[in-house]
Formats: C-alpha cells, structure tokens, sequence
C-alpha cells in the first residue's frame, strides 16, 4: 500500500515538473513572439514617420519652386542635402534606439542591426505590419 501512495507521489511530481517545465517554454515561445510582434509595429511606426517626412520635404521643395527658385539653385540643392542629411540621421538613431532596447537575450529575437537590415525584417513580417496598419486607420 505504501508504495502505491509512493508512486502517486512520484507521478504527481512528475507531472508537476513537466507541467512547469511545458508552461515555461510555452511562455519563452510567447515572449519571442511579443517582443517581434512589437518590432514588427515600431519599425512600421517608423516607416510611416519617414514616408510622411518626406512628403513633406516634397512639398517644401515643390514651394521653393514654385517660389522661383530652380532646381539647379544652390539654395534648393542645399535645402535638399540638408533635407537627406536629417532623414538619414533619424533613420540611424531610430535603428540603434531599437536595437539598444532589444539587448541581452532579446538581440536574436529583432536580427537587425541598421536600416536596411530593419527594412529588410519588416519586409519579411510584411503580413503582420500590414494589419497593424489597417488595425490602426480603423
């Protein structure tokens, strides 16, 4: 009798084990996907702030035409390297801003590490950002 009580001790702790151990990578496999989930959005975030930036800078550049000032006018080209400088230097602190937050265990997780590489993550989580878009203009 005692070693079938015994026994059900030893599968209920068992079971308690695996159970833990289950839930644990369970929770590791959620935690992954939590934090590319939210890679996925900041870096669509970010693509939309550049697109809209630059329509801006379009505009802007439209008005200096319009205004009179030529595209080949030193005023135009260095507003328009001003212009490329700025976009660039966001682009660059945004991505080392996010790969700063994605440190330690959480580097494998987001694989990029500039603009292009971060582009190309976003382009292979295209799915996912494209409903975080329509999820947002809704």
């Amino acid at each position: 009798m005692i070693w079938y009580i015994a026994l059900g001790i030893l599968c209920f702790g068992l079971g308690l084990t695996f159970g833990f151990l289950l839930s644990v990578k369970a929770a590791g496999s959620t935690t992954i996907t939590i934090v590319r989930t939210s890679s996925v959005i900041g870096l669509s975030i970010l693509a939309k702030c550049i697109e809209n930036y630059s329509y801006a800078n379009l505009v802007k550049l439209d008005a200096l035409r319009k205004s009179g000032v030529e595209p080949d006018d030193k005023v135009y080209q260095l507003e328009k390297e001003n212009q490329e400088k700025i976009m660039n230097n966001f682009k660059e602190d945004s991505i080392k801003f996010l790969v700063n937050a994605h440190s330690g265990i959480f580097k494998e997780i987001a694989p990029y590490t500039d603009w292009r590489s971060a582009m190309r993550f976003l382009e292979k989580n295209r799915e996912l950002a494209i409903l975080f878009r329509k999820g947002a203009e809704s």
